[in-house]
């Protein structure tokens, strides 16, 4: 089962089709289940055989100290760019740029290494509301017809026709005629709970491609 690191990546099975709980045999979840009693980082293991974490084990978001000491040790640059644009990954690629692939809704992280050190670039990821340029702020409008949209101002015509960058990475168009109202917010589109969706070692190996981008 975990005769290279690549086959211990395919059973992260969040982000492959390869391994999911309901794939695994009795042989194989007493295999796993026997792999897990002396594994270093169990959370992948624990992905695949369908069991939480517990939420204690991981540090609020605002303990920064405490993510940066859970954090310690080697990393996969590699393995963090297969993170970042995988399509069943964290989303980073739906609205972060690097060298030109991915979105466009939120800042361009492809030298993200030469301008954030590492505390500030975690900082980033864990408290996205906590500091945002006012071009990334976001904006709720509300259409005449009742229509709600949430997102970055990507653009707008003198006439006030507008497009909007969403957390799913979609552009929407507002046209002047249809707007009720709009007011800026204080909370970033970008999910609190990011590092939630990631193991230890996968955030690791992403913060090790971001910083890397130079």
């Amino acid at each position: 089962f975990f005769s290279s690191r690549r086959r211990h990546t395919r059973l992260q099975g969040d982000w492959s089709s390869d391994v999911c709980s309901s794939d695994l045999s009795p042989a194989d979840r007493k295999s796993l289940a026997a792999a897990l009693e002396g594994a270093d980082d169990k959370e992948p293991l624990q992905r695949v055989l369908g069991i939480q974490s517990p939420a204690s084990a991981a540090p609020a978001n605002s303990d920064l100290e405490g993510w940066l000491s859970r954090l310690e040790g080697p990393a996969d640059a590699r393995e963090g760019e297969r993170i970042f644009f995988h399509p069943k990954g964290p989303g980073c690629h739906r609205c972060h740029q690097v060298d030109g692939r991915g979105g466009e809704i939120g800042p361009d992280l492809s030298t993200t290494g030469r301008i954030l050190d590492r505390r500030r670039l975690l900082d980033s990821i864990l408290q996205p509301s906590r500091e945002m340029a006012p071009k990334f702020v976001p904006w709720l409008v509300e259409t005449k017809d009742g229509r709600l949209v949430q997102g970055v101002l990507l653009s707008e015509t003198p006439a006030g026709d507008a497009v909007y960058g969403t957390a799913q990475g979609d552009q929407v168009a507002v046209l002047h005629s249809e707007m009720e109202q709009r007011s800026p917010q204080t909370v970033s589109i970008m999910p609190a709970d990011l590092v939630r969706t990631m193991t230890t070692q996968e955030l690791r190996d992403l913060l090790a491609y971001l910083q890397q981008r130079r």
